[in-house]
């Protein structure tokens, strides 16, 4: 499906909208999950409801129909997500589950709410989170303590040896605040993903314009691999090689 870009926001979303007015009224739950999914599937990013959708459906009807809906609906995503996955790896639990992309567009309160329905049930362990901006560790961090929801215990972020290129945002790579962050943490480990950045480190052929190079070229970048190849080369010396 076709992205257009919300005014001059840099935020794509789905150049068709799934209006959910109806869903949880005269739209029926099963009825409404169907549309979602199929939506979904189709690759629709764009939902639209409202804390009064559908207060005029009848005299018993509230308004929050439609997003009481939808937030059931994407808890259910969550636990089917983690049913398959068990399913495929033939376990009954996992020890650590990762919300490896965070989804903005829902709310954090309802994905940590059906993440610990996942723990309470025992088909995961321990929760954890990949690809997060430390303001949103920390309010994740926050939503859980007061909600009694299970902490997260490890962050996955791309880590190595490299300091990344001055000037770079980037939501998947340590940063300076996010090492400070996790110094303070002793509760959240963090496991560090491409360290050797895919192999091509010690290579200078191979790391001359791939794509895993791109956050950390430069001159500092340039100085690091340089030392790095001489320390091999003197490794290889003294071996006798």
């Amino acid at each position: 499906m076709k992205t257009v870009e919300l005014g001059t926001t840099g935020t794509q979303v789905s150049q068709l909208a799934l209006g959910a007015m109806l869903m949880g009224t005269s739209t029926d739950e099963t009825t409404s999950v169907r549309m979602l999914e199929d939506f979904v599937a189709s690759g629709g990013t764009f939902l639209d409801t409202a804390n009064c959708y559908a207060w005029w459906h009848s005299a018993q009807s509230t308004g929050h129909e439609s997003e009481e809906l939808l937030g059931r609906s994407f808890a259910a995503t969550i636990r089917r997500a983690i049913d398959d996955s068990l399913s495929r790896l033939k376990t009954d639990h996992v020890d650590l589950y990762y919300v490896h992309v965070g989804d903005r567009n829902t709310p954090l309160e309802e994905t940590l709410e059906a993440l610990a329905g996942i723990v309470a049930s025992g088909k995961a362990r321990r929760i954890s989170w990949s690809n997060v901006r430390t303001w949103r560790l920390e309010r994740i961090r926050r939503l859980c303590a007061q909600n009694g929801w299970p902490a997260r215990v490890a962050l996955q972020q791309q880590h190595t040896y490299l300091r990344r290129r001055a000037g770079l945002q980037h939501s998947s790579i340590v940063d300076d605040e996010q090492w400070d962050y996790l110094t303070e943490r002793p509760d959240l480990t963090l496991v560090a993903y491409s360290p050797i950045l895919k192999g091509v480190y010690d290579d200078a052929a191979k790391r001359l314009g791939h794509w895993a190079m791109g956050p950390y070229e430069g001159p500092d970048a340039e100085a690091s691999n340089a030392v790095l190849t001489k320390d091999q080369l003197l490794r290889l010396e003294a071996a006798g090689a």
